[in-house]
């Protein structure tokens, strides 16, 4: 199945390419961050705390860890000073549209299923999550 392929090429590029100590529950961070900002979606750590990624003092500790390391960073809202969301550092930014590269390449156009399988999946994601809230 062509679904776990791109999973392993995912978790060997994130492996390669992203700092070494990386637990799960950072890149599962990461991948949040990713997947709301893709959508142009404000992250606050409300948000990550209701993705139930792990306890609110894990991904407080998690997002700390993240900041040194410049995968994450703070933006303040224009509209709004005392909010502040989290975005992808723009060097991580690079790293995974180089991978999206790879992944074109490995999926190609020709497999239309296996892309609207994807829609659909991060369809239901983002259903469920508005049901969550």
């Amino acid at each position: 199945m062509r679904v776990f392929l791109a999973i392993a090429t995912i978790r060997r590029f994130e492996q390669s390419r992203l700092p070494v100590n990386l637990t799960l529950v950072d890149l599962a961070i990461i991948h949040e961050i990713g997947f709301h900002q893709q959508d142009g979606a404000l992250v606050t750590l409300k948000t990550l705390h209701r993705a139930a990624i792990g306890s609110p003092a894990t991904v407080q500790r998690c997002i700390s860890k993240l900041k040194r390391l410049g995968v994450i960073e703070d933006v303040k809202a224009h509209a709004d000073r005392r909010l502040t969301s989290l975005t992808l550092s723009p060097a991580v930014i690079k790293l995974y549209r180089s991978c999206d590269t790879a992944l074109q390449r490995l999926l190609p156009r020709s497999a239309p299923r296996v892309r609207a399988a994807a829609r659909n999946i991060a369809t239901g994601i983002r259903s469920a999550r508005r049901l969550r809230r």
